[in-house]
């Protein structure tokens, strides 16, 4: 799920996204247009433009996970 607003206390709630989805969000990734358009337009990275973002720090999250995925599904094929 992209561009995710957080709630009152800065979390994401992917509860009312899978209710309406009827099915699960494996990640969310926060809003943050003027990074991500600037880091686009300009051909550099996320870190390039605002180290430390919100959104940056969310695709850490999913390239980690996948990443663990992907060496559990190595380990037992």
């Amino acid at each position: 799920m992209n561009r995710l607003v957080p709630g009152m206390f800065g979390k994401y709630s992917l509860g009312e996204a899978e209710s309406a989805l009827r099915g699960r969000v494996h990640y969310g990734l926060a809003n943050d247009h003027p990074t991500v358009s600037a880091a686009q337009d300009e051909g550099r990275s996320l870190a390039q433009i605002k180290m430390k973002s919100r959104v940056e720090k969310d695709l850490r999250v999913v390239a980690a996970q996948l990443a663990d995925e992907l060496l559990s599904m190595g380990a037992t094929a």
